[in-house]
């Protein structure tokens, strides 16, 4: 005969199982289910299978076969859910996923997932996985003396270690590394007397007067030799990058006579009329002559003392001689 019979889930150690009665021997049907008990028990107990609906119990003897079977739609109470459940979710990860069960998946797809369910039967989840990756990239700089790249630090040298990590059109990690180069220009000059030379090699040069910070027309080697007493710089260019010496000072040009030593500066020299005279230390009683080449006196100016004096000549465009006590002559040339 055919009955259906309320059956009552058990736990063994965590595995679900259904416990039903028969009235006498039994014969449990089914490849999945495993039999607790000696066949003549009139209680059996049974594995319930992953996502199953019934289990079918044959009870014995050969005067009265009967079949029990057993709804698992009752198996607590008529609104119960089945013992085993299933359900499906959709998710996205960067590089890596792990499952609810603990399984790490890297590539996307369709992936079946079992846990235990509330009622301490199989819940198989089906996954719908996209894994999306994170990404790498390299940013090339060329900068002349310092760079600030997107992390905020000002760079003054070489850089290829140095990362950031910003989000990718994806939303995963995205590491940019610095290959930075840093290029320099030595503005440094030589000075040998009224010859001037840059020390950096192999680039481009302007010369310029510091006085009007005008470029000087035709000094472009990376030598200047100066026809004239005043203050000078050099425009370097070299990979791209520019930038400007200190001013040096020529002041020796047209001095024929000299005992104030290396001190000794007049500037400008040619002059538009007016000029300075630096001794290079405090005197007294300094006598400053201004003569024509014949040597003919035009101006006397006398000073108790002083280091440094502002003249002004008077005559008219020329050569002429400035002559300091006796201890100095300089060829000055007003235009």
């Amino acid at each position: 005969m055919n009955t259906t019979e309320n059956g009552k889930i058990l736990t063994n150690n965590g595995t679900p199982t259904l416990t039903s009665n028969c009235p006498t021997d039994l014969q449990i049907t089914g490849s999945n289910f495993a039999q607790v008990g000696a066949l003549a028990s009139p209680v059996v107990t049974v594995t319930i299978p992953g996502g199953a609906t019934s289990v079918s119990i044959v009870c014995l003897p050969a005067s009265n076969n009967g079949v029990f079977t057993v709804d698992m739609l009752d198996c607590i109470n008529q609104n119960a859910a089945p013992c085993g459940t299933t359900s499906s979710i959709t998710e996205s990860a960067c590089d890596t996923y792990t499952s609810p069960s603990g399984n790490v998946w890297t590539a996307s797809g369709i992936y079946e997932d079992t846990i235990p369910n509330a009622a301490g039967c199989d819940s198989i989840i089906t996954v719908d996985l996209t894994i999306n990756n994170s990404s790498t990239s390299i940013d090339q700089q060329v900068a002349c003396g310092s760079y600030t790249w997107i992390d905020g630090n000002t760079y003054t040298s070489d850089n290829s270690t140095a990362t950031f990590t910003l989000a990718n059109a994806a939303g995963c990690d995205s590491v940019v590394t610095l290959n930075l180069t840093i290029n320099t220009v030595n503005v440094s000059v030589t000075q040998a007397g009224e010859v001037l030379t840059s020390d950096e090699i192999g680039a481009t040069y302007q010369w310029l007067d510091c006085e009007t910070l005008g470029a000087i027309a035709g000094a472009t080697n990376q030598s200047y030799t100066a026809t004239s007493n005043g203050s000078y710089a050099v425009v370097v260019t070299k990979d791209g990058c520019t930038d400007t010496s200190a001013c040096s000072t020529v002041s020796g040009i047209g001095i024929i006579e000299n005992d104030f030593g290396t001190g000794l500066l007049l500037y400008p020299n040619p002059t538009n009329g007016n000029f300075s005279v630096d001794l290079g230390n405090m005197y007294q009683n300094v006598n400053i002559r201004l003569m024509d080449l014949n040597g003919k006196l035009i101006e006397l100016n006398s000073y108790n003392e002083g280091q440094i004096f502002n003249l002004k000549i008077e005559e008219s465009a020329g050569v002429y001689l400035l002559q300091i006590d006796k201890k100095a002559v300089i060829r000055l040339v007003k235009e």
